[in-house]
């Protein structure tokens, strides 16, 4: 890790001696002697009101955006940027400035995890050593190894990615990247300065309403990867049976991109056929005008769409179709997607998937609808401080496919738990209510019966449940294999 950087290039025409610095942090508390301090005005929280602070832990540049008026001690180095935020960006960069030779962004509302957790698993199979950033933490793979490191957000912030990148490659000598882009990460401009060699765009439906307000804002955010960040000439990774494609192509032409269009319409790698067993299907796909055949370890559509995407990438990338295609059938799934937990005494089938939109809601109940051979039951929630606008047509979309829905919470966080459900319950009104996850789960899976089929949808992978300020322990997932390991639970 660098020792010190000297920063002045970053900041032209500020005609003042910059020195030379040692740490760099947007949190005051983590500021070091010899630091510099970035203060960014938040949605939540204003970094500027923390200057004091970072000065006393020894600070000696601070950054502050161009309308900032209050006056700084003498000995102390005073830049301001018209964007803090792209500022911090830059800055971790030289901080952190080693990168993986192969750096991918995926965005899109529903599939970034379990595609970036095949395409590190299709780059292992092809001898690199890879890794995923995203909402699964960050993962390393290496032949059959894998490691695991949690991470809070989707997209880290600045200094967590590129440190995170920066250590990959250093350290851990990883060649082969991919990180989650998420529209909030985007937008806070979280993952500028990153060396990308490509990007990938899976979908866009309802989410994050609460934050950008408007569907086309949601979309603007996303686009910005394709627009602002890829460099041209790298290749844009498509989904073609998205309503959005036309925007993305033009948008990614414009930039100067390589499409690499995927899909049932793709241009470059096109689906031509599926033919569906119990627990995978067969695949014939056309890729730039040669057929080829493979089975997927999964049935769901949208997992299949989420392989595409992924070999797409690769391919795009300069590995041989045959090469990728001999990757497929040995994936394995992501955990808490579209993932079969076990099988009740009743031989009722339970599966936990992180779907909490209502498009990944509706398309994962549809999966399970043509597997169901009794009732299909499903557990979920809505998050809270969260988009409201999910809450009814989440309802609304459970109610019209599920036999028996159950409603519970699912990080209500500061929000009045029952107000969340009472929002859900109006599209789903003979729905069972508890706000007891675990209660609410262990009801549905008593109810279970020959044939049945239970989806616990929402937090899929995660290990907690958000209420208020508290983060409690919690894992749909063990809750389930509890129950199924014993003969009773009341």
């Amino acid at each position: 890790m660098p020792h010190s950087i000297n920063i002045a290039g970053l900041f032209p025409g500020q005609n003042i001696s910059i020195p030379t610095v040692t740490s760099l942090s947007d949190d005051s508390r983590h500021v070091k002697t010899g630091g510099l301090f970035v203060a960014i005005k938040g949605n939540s929280s204003n970094g500027e009101l923390h200057i004091p602070q970072a000065i006393n832990n020894g600070a000696i540049v601070i950054v502050t955006s161009e309308n900032y008026d209050q006056t700084l001690p003498p000995n102390i180095t005073h830049l301001k940027t018209a964007s803090p935020r792209m500022m911090l960006s830059a800055l971790s960069r030289l901080f952190y400035p080693e990168h993986p030779e192969t750096t991918v962004a995926v965005t899109g509302t529903n599939g970034k995890s379990s595609v970036a957790h095949f395409i590190r698993q299709i780059w292992s199979q092809l001898g690199y050593r890879a890794a995923s950033i995203g909402t699964l933490g960050i993962t390393t793979s290496a032949g059959a190894k894998e490691k695991n490191q949690k991470l809070e957000l989707t997209s880290p912030g600045p200094l967590q990615l590129h440190k995170t990148l920066h250590t990959l490659a250093s350290e851990q000598h990883i060649t082969h990247c991919i990180f989650e882009a998420s529209s909030h990460a985007l937008d806070q401009h979280r993952i500028d300065s990153a060396s990308l060699s490509a990007a990938a765009f899976t979908n866009l439906s309802q989410d994050h309403l609460d934050y950008h307000n408007t569907m086309q804002s949601y979309f603007d955010a996303k686009l910005r990867l394709f627009t602002e960040l890829l460099p041209p000439g790298k290749p844009a990774v498509l989904n073609a049976d998205t309503d959005k494609y036309q925007d993305l192509l033009e948008n990614s032409q414009g930039a100067g991109h390589k499409v690499f269009s995927y899909g049932k319409k793709g241009g470059n790698l096109k689906l031509l056929s599926i033919s569906h067993a119990t627990d995978n299907c067969s695949l014939t796909i056309e890729i730039n005008g040669s057929q080829y055949h493979t089975t997927s370890p999964f049935s769901a559509y949208f997992q299949i769409e989420n392989i595409l995407c992924a070999a797409s990438i690769a391919i795009s990338l300069g590995e041989k179709p045959e090469e990728v295609i001999k990757c497929i059938p040995l994936l394995n799934a992501p955990p808490g997607r579209m993932e079969l937990i076990g099988k009740t005494k009743k031989n009722a089938s339970v599966f936990v998937d992180f779907a909490h939109t209502p498009d990944a809601l509706e398309r994962t109940l549809q999966e399970l609808r043509v597997q169901t051979t009794n009732k299909l039951h499903v557990v979920f929630g809505c998050g809270g401080d969260r988009d409201q606008g999910k809450r009814e047509p989440m309802g609304r979309i459970a109610h019209e496919i599920a036999d028996e829905i159950y409603i519970t919470d699912d990080n209500p966080r500061s929000e009045d738990r029952a107000v969340i459900r009472n929002q859900i319950k109006a599209a789903a009104p003979n729905a069972y209510d508890n706000e007891d996850r675990q209660l609410c789960i262990l009801h549905a899976l008593n109810n279970l019966e020959n044939g049945d089929i239970l989806l616990v949808a929402g937090k899929g992978h995660e290990t907690v449940q958000i209420i208020n300020a508290q983060h409690i322990p919690f894992d749909d997932r063990q809750i389930i294999k509890t129950y199924l390991g014993k003969e009773v639970i009341s």
